[in-house]
C-alpha cells in the first residue's frame, strides 16, 4: 500500500476523531462510516498481503521449476559427453587392434 494512501486514511481518521469530539450533530453517522471505511482498508491490505505472499510462492515454484530443467540438460549433456567419450574409447580400441593384427600379418 502507499504512503498516499495511508496518508489520507489518517487525515479522514483524524477528521472523523475531530468531529466526534466536538460533538458533531451527525457523529453516531461518523463514526459509523469510520469504522466501515477503516474495516474496508484493513480487509483491503490483507487481501494485498496473501496476494503478495502467493506471488512469492508462485516465483519460488517457477524458480525451482527452471532450476530442475538446468539439472536435467546437464544431465543429459553430461551423458551425450559420456557416451562419445566411451565412443572415441572404443574406436581407438579398435583402432589399435587392427593395426596389431595388420603388423602380425
Amino acid at each position: 500500500m502507499g504512503v498516499f494512501q495511508e496518508e489520507k486514511i489518517a487525515a479522514l481518521q483524524t477528521l472523523a476523531d475531530q468531529l466526534i469530539a466536538a460533538e458533531h450533530y451527525a457523529g453516531r453517522d461518523i463514526d459509523g462510516k469510520r469504522r466501515q471505511v477503516l474495516d474496508r482498508w484493513r480487509l483491503l491490505k490483507e487481501a494485498l498481503i496473501e496476494k503478495r505472499s502467493k506471488l512469492g510462492e508462485s516465483q519460488t515454484l517457477q524458480q525451482f521449476s527452471r532450476d530442475a530443467d538446468e539439472m536435467e540438460v546437464c544431465k543429459i549433456a553430461s551423458f551425450n559427453l559420456m557416451d562419445s567419450s566411451t565412443r572415441m574409447s572404443y574406436s581407438q580400441n579398435q583402432v589399435q587392434k587392427l593395426r596389431s593384427e595388420s603388423t602380425q600379418n
